[in-house]
């Protein structure tokens, strides 16, 4: 929950370090956000009606483990990116069951969950990633600037090959780190998302993409600042850079 806390002061920093910034001249920050809305059928989305949670299920996929739910495009998830996005889901895995022993280093209160992350560690280390990137193609529209056929993230859990019980089983640890993750506080039961970009172009759209939604957030978004941003937190959403 400390680690929560920090980040989400650094993505504050981010957010405003930046908000004296000129716009640069030559770059059409609402043209961006307006390839975004499109590439993502949103086309006739306003200011007043967009929500992040509908873009981010419309040609997306996600993987939640524990805490976090990863999101990456679809058209970004090819056999290379595949790879590294369940490599940094297994990175967190790693971190959570760390958690686990700080927050109990006796190991006998969360024996079972520490177990359980244990085995989907191990799990996303050896996962055949093939069904998964082939389920992100078959969902994918080629040309007409890439739009999307279903309005829904696609849930990797539900192509890669996974028995049902290891899957009932991996969710117990969802469930425990989304609700308290062992410090007795009371929070909403929801994990949070992480939003992956490869491609730093594609960042940088989403960026403008933001700023044109959040109008009040346009001084620091709609800046030259944003070019060398890694990371950002908007709507219950964190958006961040892999390049």
């Amino acid at each position: 929950m400390k680690r929560i806390l920090s980040c989400a002061c650094l993505a504050f920093f981010v957010l405003f370090h930046f908000a004296g910034a000129a716009p640069a001249a030559d770059f059409d920050y609402e043209g961006e956000a307006k390839r975004a809305l499109a590439r993502h059928g949103m086309e006739g989305a306003t200011t007043e009606t967009f929500d992040f949670s509908d873009y981010c299920n419309r040609g997306f996929v996600h993987l939640e483990v524990g805490l976090f739910d990863l999101y990456m495009e679809q058209d970004s998830f090819d056999d290379k990116q595949a790879k590294r996005m369940f490599g940094l889901a297994q990175s967190l895995v790693t971190m959570q069951r760390r958690w686990l022993d700080w927050v109990d280093p006796a190991g006998e209160d969360h024996k079972e969950i520490r177990d359980i992350a244990k085995e989907l560690e191990a799990f996303l280390g050896k996962v055949n990633l093939g069904p998964a990137v082939n389920a992100a193609k078959q969902v994918t529209t080629p040309g007409g600037g890439g739009g999307f056929e279903k309005p829904q993230a696609l849930d990797l859990w539900t192509v890669i090959e996974v028995s049902k019980e290891d899957l009932e089983t991996f969710r117990k640890l969802n469930g425990f780190l989304q609700a308290d993750g062992g410090l007795g506080l009371t929070r909403e039961a929801k994990p949070e998302r992480m939003v992956l970009y490869p491609k730093r172009a594609r960042y940088v759209e989403v960026i403008a993409l933001a700023g044109w939604a959040r109008p009040v957030a346009r001084p620091s978004m709609w800046s030259t600042g944003i070019f060398t941003w890694t990371n950002f937190y908007v709507d219950d959403w964190r958006f961040m850079s892999l390049q």
